[in-house]
């Protein structure tokens, strides 16, 4: 049952996120979340960019 829990804890949030990026949620406190997770897949993508870059030259 926590696992199920758990799963559905996850799934809430990304429909949240999900909801965010399409403009759809009003409230502050989760607006500010989702911009930070935002903020983070931007880093991410540009890590993943660099790791790329430097398997190209070995």
């Amino acid at each position: 049952m926590k696992r199920s829990n758990e799963r559905d804890f996850k799934d809430i949030g990304r429909m949240v996120y999900e909801k965010f990026r399409k403009g759809e949620v009003d409230d502050t406190e989760y607006i500010s979340l989702c911009e930070e997770i935002e903020k983070r897949e931007e880093e991410i993508e540009k890590q993943e960019e660099q790791i790329v870059k430097i398997k190209e030259e070995i």
